[in-house]
């Protein structure tokens, strides 16, 4: 991946309405990575060349041409 980092929002939830205008995100299921048994909640995907969401076609674009 070339970019940025996701924020890293794995947990299921569901919401509920408590009242006209308001909200409430009641959590329905915990994500557990099959290969290393851990949550990403607030880790996300880390991307292997890290760069500005605005550069990442051209940084990509370099890499493919470089290789």
């Amino acid at each position: 991946m070339i970019g940025e980092g996701t924020p890293g929002a794995a947990d299921h939830v569901t919401p509920v309405g408590l009242a006209p205008h308001v909200r409430a995100n009641l959590p329905r299921a915990y994500v557990v990575d099959a290969v290393t048994g851990t949550n990403w909640e607030r880790r996300g995907v880390r991307p292997a060349v890290p760069c500005a969401e605005a550069e990442a076609l051209d940084r990509a674009l370099d890499l493919l041409r470089e290789s």
